[in-house]
């Protein structure tokens, strides 16, 4: 797998802040369009520790993090500079599943075996070991985190030190890819059965029968700009049909 950085002609100067990337397994041209853009293309032979690229964000800062099999990479648009359990211990495994910035700017770093890292203000910090995240989502006084074993874990971070992690309580078995939020920082769920849920404090809570699906089992959950939840359906030419609330 490669890394590439797609930005358009016009722009003339290379910033940290990145206007567009692809992460393609194999790029192919898109005909015409092609030419309005310039590439660049950085692989292990370019100071990238590994060239399989897992995971990619960016902090409020401009850098841009690349997760990569063999380490954690911060990129300024010019140069790598390459985190690992060697030089950063709060990294339990060289090898970076996923990364995500909540909206304190907060940049967190899922590992391998199941490892979560912080870096907040310049401060590598391991916080949690458990397993494999699938989503993040921040409030401005709580994070929450959403398992691929289908587990939401949750944490006040408006005190120093953050409060400890505590889980939320669901009335059944979810979807551990499942979680969107809306507009008002509200995370939504999947069950199983295909029944939709929300967190509203640090409960979980089922959508009434009134909110409009008809005892329909939804089948996946998506978000628009704006932030309104809408949820696709099992019948035909529905699928994000339908909103609510």
């Amino acid at each position: 797998m490669q890394f590439h950085c797609v930005f358009p002609l016009r722009r003339k100067i290379f910033s940290p802040v990145i206007i567009a990337l692809m992460l393609l397994a194999g790029w192919r041209g898109a005909g015409a369009e092609s030419s309005d853009y310039l590439i660049d293309l950085w692989t292990s032979d370019n100071d990238l520790p590994d060239s399989s690229v897992s995971a990619i964000t960016q902090t409020p800062d401009g850098y841009l993090w690349i997760g990569t099999y063999n380490g954690l990479v911060r990129f300024d648009g010019v140069r790598f500079v390459t985190f690992d359990p060697l030089n950063t211990p709060a990294l339990k495994h060289a090898r970076i599943v996923a990364l995500f910035t909540d909206a304190h700017g907060t940049l967190w770093i899922n590992d391998y075996d199941g490892s979560l890292t912080a870096l907040r203000n310049g401060v590598f910090t391991h916080e949690w070991q458990g397993g494999q995240v699938s989503a993040l989502f921040s409030r401005s006084n709580q994070v929450f985190f959403a398992t691929l074993g289908g587990n939401i874990l949750y944490r006040a971070e408006n005190s120093n030190p953050p409060g400890d992690w505590q889980s939320v309580s669901l009335n059944g078995k979810i979807t551990g890819n499942s979680f969107r939020q809306d507009a008002g920082g509200t995370p939504w769920f999947l069950y199983r059965g295909g029944t939709v849920g929300r967190i509203l404090g640090t409960n979980a809570v089922t959508i009434p029968d009134h909110s409009g699906l008809d005892g329909e089992k939804a089948n996946y959950l998506a978000t628009d700009r704006d932030g309104q939840v809408w949820v696709g359906t099992e019948k035909k030419n529905r699928a994000l049909e339908r909103k609510f609330f």
